[in-house]
């Protein structure tokens, strides 16, 4: 199983939606609102590097309201 910890920051204002958002996507365990450098932690599981990279690529980073992503793969 990979697993993968994602850094996010959003546009003002919009963390719940985000959450919201984020929670239906594919490969999504877990969004959490935090305070700090970061707006939200995004933790993702599949059973393959490709669907991580896929879904961090794709879904997470083409939303308008993400300004910025930091990936971490989760080392077992």
């Amino acid at each position: 199983m990979v697993k993968a910890v994602v850094l996010i920051n959003c546009d003002r204002g919009w963390n719940k939606v985000m959450v919201n958002k984020l929670k239906r996507m594919e490969s999504v365990k877990d969004v959490m609102i935090v305070y700090g450098v970061y707006d939200l932690v995004l933790i993702l599981e599949s059973k393959s590097m490709p669907k991580i990279k896929r879904t961090v690529t794709e879904k997470v980073r083409s939303l308008k309201e993400i300004t910025s992503t930091v990936t971490m793969i989760v080392a077992e």
